[in-house]
């Protein structure tokens, strides 16, 4: 059996092959294969991949969907590398297929969830009133802003919907939901 230890280092704060960041989930691909190579070396005939920590130094760090199709793609592209190899880790192909499927069903029950989506909603709501500030600076834009009132005590008052996205996400994952 062999793995790759894709958490202890700081470069993987932000997940592995689920971070926001393409070098690090290249840099990821290219430690696993190493890995892979290197087991099948030692006569490894399982690889187990451990996604416990993709990126939980911060909770909601990315969006789901995002992270789950990075994940996906990892997961072929190393299937695919195991395959082309010739390496005799049916087991590594067969469980990633396995949990692939297991995630689009989740995706799916995911993107179908009232409760999520209206979180989704409360979480991008925007009413446009501050749209015009967006974007490159203008003298104009610089001007308007400094005269805009804004009122920090109910900026303060709005709720981060952030936290029950993610336990409703977990719900979802683990099929209690």
């Amino acid at each position: 059996m062999a793995t790759t230890n894709l958490f202890a280092d700081p470069v993987f704060k932000d997940g592995a092959f689920t971070s926001n960041d393409h070098k690090v989930r290249a840099y990821a691909l290219q430690k696993t294969m190493s890995a892979i190579d290197l087991g099948v070396e030692f006569g490894a005939q399982t690889y187990v991949f451990w996604g416990g920590r993709e990126g939980t130094e911060s909770d909601a760090s990315k969006d789901p969907v995002t992270a789950i199709k990075r994940t996906r793609e990892a997961m072929d592209f190393l299937c695919e590398y195991v395959l082309d190899q010739g390496y005799d880790l049916a087991d590594f192909a067969r469980g990633s297929m396995r949990t692939y499927l297991i995630l689009k069903d989740r995706a799916s029950h995911w993107k179908a969830d009232q409760e999520i989506q209206s979180v989704l909603a409360q979480i991008n709501a925007d009413d446009g009133s501050t749209a015009a500030f967006s974007g490159a600076y203008t003298t104009t834009k610089a001007a308007d802003l400094k005269e805009y009132h804004f009122d920090p005590s109910a900026l303060g008052r709005r709720g981060m919907a952030h936290e029950r996205l993610d336990q409703l996400t977990v719900e979802v994952l683990l099929g209690v939901r």
